[in-house]
């Protein structure tokens, strides 16, 4: 089964397929991190499995930046620019403020690839931040699975700040002083 992987710029998006004939899909979006950092684009840092998934799949050239991580998120799962979506602004809720910044919507102008993924079939699961609002989480929006930080970033080290969803999956156990944010969320 082939994968294609989407590389754009602290998400992953990984819907994944039972029917041998779909390709499994893998989007990374990694905060912080500029363009040309991975070795698939050129960058300095050896990144040997991102550049093979990279060179054996699809990798996204003309992703639009928003300049924060929660705008750039909502065009990534949407497609749409993030005032469409309602995080013209950071993913607070401010229903008197005009439509472009009131929060991140959930209604039928502002569908995820995780919806139309899963509606089509596919397993859909999601590990990292969602920081899009609190008026609806990555269950609400499509995923099945979903483990991470719900808000913005807050700890490596604290897995009390970390959410199980949907909320009768029992989250791994990690002995004292082994919970670290980026394996867990690998993991």
């Amino acid at each position: 089964m082939k994968t294609s992987l989407l590389i754009a710029g602290s998400l992953a998006l990984v819907p994944m397929t039972y029917a041998q004939d779909k390709p499994n899909i893998i989007i990374i979006l990694a905060d912080d991190l500029g363009f040309s950092d991975l070795g698939c684009f050129g960058g300095e840092i050896h990144t040997p499995v991102l550049d093979n998934l990279a060179k054996n799949g699809v990798r996204m050239t003309q992703m639009y930046n928003s300049a924060r991580s929660c705008p750039s998120r909502a065009n990534l799962l949407t497609g749409l620019y993030p005032h469409q979506t309602g995080l013209g602004h950071m993913d607070g809720s401010h229903p008197a403020w005009p439509k472009g910044y009131s929060g991140f919507r959930s209604n039928s102008d502002n569908v995820t690839i995780a919806e139309v993924l899963k509606d089509a079939g596919y397993f859909t699961a999601m590990s990292g931040k969602w920081h899009l609002g609190n008026k609806s989480n990555p269950i609400l929006r499509g995923f099945q699975e979903y483990y991470g930080l719900l808000g913005g970033f807050n700890s490596f080290w604290n897995p009390a700040v970390y959410t199980r969803l949907p909320k009768d999956r029992t989250p791994r156990h990690y002995e004292e002083g082994t919970f670290y944010a980026t394996n867990v969320i690998t993991d």
